[in-house]
């Protein structure tokens, strides 16, 4: 029995022992496997930092520095913003966005810590910058210690966001307005021109007595003393109001003298032909005419004296009153009329052009302008009342482009000549033999090459 026991004994530890050994065989051996099991992780750790090192010191970042110009000026001419880094910093580019209204920037100057300066001509946009427009300028790379914007609002007052890029390091940009206003170049003449509106008052009067014996006439029995007693009552409104109208110091609007003239037109339409009514409506409706005519002219005169741009907002006038007279009939007094301002509108374009011209002075916008209205040109109907104004226009444009590089070509380098004379003779063997781009290409490449 003790023997059975022992045996049995023997047997169950023999059985716990083998699995046991089995898990021993399992395991690594702890002279090969263990020793490279530890630098799995701790190797890498230190040899990805030193590649991070100098990825960091090979990528160079670009960093901004901004400042927000409110309200600027909407006087003629602008007025000079100056912005200051302190301290002085090597800046690779500006950026100028405009976040509110329009802006017009007519010189843009980055000055050098040396005193010298650098034209920044990229910013000096041809047209008025629009809302969220970025403006940026040409690649500076120099140590700047203050940039210098001219610039002018129009519409409402506009803002805008002057950013600093610098590659070595942080900008810090301060506005400073400068004291100098910019004198236009053909400084306001007083609103000589300009009218006030206090004799619409006065006309109003006298229209509602008008307005009043004429219903009365057009009611009476005719030729009946009723009638007769309105016709006299509404004949001495009329004259008054004619002899208001033809003043030459007539104190009322175009747009108000226009609304009459339309009204008058109407009613003339509407009464009965051959009546005395009929006849006073003529009447009124000629003097109208004639006077709206007048306050055009003047108003239009004013605009070229007093405003910057009007080339553009006479070029529109000329296309309202052309559209007008192509749809009055034929013969009517608003056909002449019409026909008439929209002929005197144009012939305004031009000489309002030439003094915009006069104020720029950059070859690039210059060279836009000409690209554009020769655009225009080649667009319009053959015959059409503004063909030859932008042709005109083209070559204004080409001719001040061409003195204004005369001026730019003293300042520029070897290499800035010898892009510009690369772009140009490209333009000269790809255009059309004996076209206006020809020609112009050819001038570029005279007054750069001498």
């Amino acid at each position: 029995m003790k023997r059975y026991l022992i045996a049995s004994v023997l047997a169950s530890l023999t059985m716990m022992q083998m699995p046991a050994h089995a898990e021993m065989l399992d395991l690594p051996d702890p002279g090969l496997s263990a020793v490279p099991s530890l630098p799995v992780s701790q190797p890498q750790a230190p040899v990805s930092q030193p590649q991070a090192a100098v990825q960091s010191e090979t990528v160079q970042r670009e960093r901004m520095g901004s400042v927000v110009v409110n309200s600027m000026t909407r006087q003629s001419g602008g007025e000079i913003y100056r912005i200051d880094l302190s301290p002085s910093l090597n800046l690779s580019r500006v950026e100028v966005k405009v976040l509110k209204s329009r802006l017009k920037i007519s010189k843009a100057e980055a000055v050098m810590a040396s005193g010298q300066r650098i034209l920044l001509r990229e910013l000096m946009a041809g047209a008025a910058a629009e809302t969220g427009t970025t403006l940026v300028s040409e690649s500076i790379n120099a140590e700047i210690k203050a940039l210098e914007i001219t610039g002018e609002s129009y519409s409402a007052e506009a803002d805008i966001r002057v950013t600093g890029v610098s590659m070595v390091g942080q900008p810090v940009l301060t506005l400073k307005r400068a004291p100098v206003v910019v004198k236009p170049a053909n400084p306001p003449v007083q609103d000589s021109c300009q009218v006030g509106r206090s004799d619409e008052a006065l006309l109003k009067t006298h229209l509602d007595q008008i307005a009043l014996w004429g219903g009365r006439a057009q009611a009476a029995l005719a030729g009946s003393a009723v009638q007769s007693f309105a016709i006299n009552e509404m004949d001495r409104s009329v004259q008054n109001v004619v002899s208001i109208v033809e003043s030459q110091n007539l104190k009322a609007s175009a747009e108000y003298l226009q609304q009459l003239m339309d009204f008058y037109t109407q009613k003339f339409a509407e009464a009965a032909a051959g009546s005395k009514v009929e006849a006073r409506y003529k009447t009124l409706r000629r003097a109208f005419a004639g006077a709206f005519e007048s306050a055009s002219n003047m108003a239009m005169d004013c605009k070229i004296r007093n405003m910057r741009g009007t080339s553009e907002e006479l070029i529109t006038q000329t296309q309202v009153y052309y559209e007008k007279y192509t749809k009055t009939p034929n013969g009517s007094v608003e056909e002449t009329l019409y026909r008439r301002l929209a002929r005197a509108a144009a012939d305004r374009v031009l000489p309002a052009y030439d003094a915009e011209l006069a104020r720029n002075n950059s070859f690039r916008k210059l060279e836009k302008e000409y690209q554009f209205n020769y655009s225009r040109y080649t667009k319009v109907p053959t015959g059409s009342i503004l063909e030859s104004t932008y042709r005109a226009m083209a070559r204004k444009a080409i001719d001040r482009a061409l003195v204004v590089l005369a001026n730019e070509v003293r300042s520029m380098d070897a290499e800035q000549k010898y892009r510009l004379l690369e772009e140009y003779q490209g333009k000269y063997q790809a255009t059309e033999v004996g076209s206006i781009h020809e020609s112009f290409a050819k001038s570029v490449l005279r007054t750069v090459g001498n």
